[in-house]
């Protein structure tokens, strides 16, 4: 395999690392944000949830919104688990098809962004239903969680 090639995979497997990473941040949104317990979701000890301490009318609505959205992205993350696999299944050939490594690659990307807009439509879904105050703690929490991750060399994209 020459110096290019190994070049080039090795580049592509650290995107897949990259894109994995991303996909993390957007598919658990609702990781522990306190030691509360007063989520409406049973299963969420200490969630985003309970920072925002929601009405009682808020809470139920939320519920629903997080479930359709957990419906929506699983589907989604699946089929990228699917491509990613397929995409180091070719990686590790040791005559890698290029082609089909470049085909999978825009799959990940395609379902990385139906991913970004799934959240997005969530993130708009659920400020419907928050006041200004818990507006304000939900995009803080993900701020703190984005700005947590390493970045090297970011440019913003004009």
């Amino acid at each position: 395999m020459n110096k290019n090639t190994l070049i080039w995979i090795l580049s592509i497997a650290v995107a897949i690392l990259l894109s994995a990473l991303v996909t993390l941040v957007v598919l658990w949104p609702n990781q522990p944000f306190s030691n509360s317990t007063s989520c409406p979701r049973s299963n969420c000890k200490g969630c985003l949830c309970a920072k925002l301490n929601l009405s009682a009318d808020q809470k139920p609505i939320i519920e629903d919104l997080i479930d359709k959205h957990r419906k929506e992205i699983s589907i989604i993350h699946d089929s990228l688990n699917f491509y990613r696999e397929k995409l180091l299944d070719e990686l590790e050939k040791e005559e890698a098809d290029t082609q089909k490594i470049e085909r999978y690659i825009q799959r990940i990307n395609t379902f990385e962004s139906q991913l970004q807009h799934a959240f997005v439509k969530h993130a708009m879904n659920i400020k419907k239903i928050l006041t200004r105050d818990q507006q304000r703690e939900f995009f803080d929490h993900f701020r703190k969680k984005w700005n947590s991750l390493p970045r090297k060399n970011h440019q913003e994209i004009r």
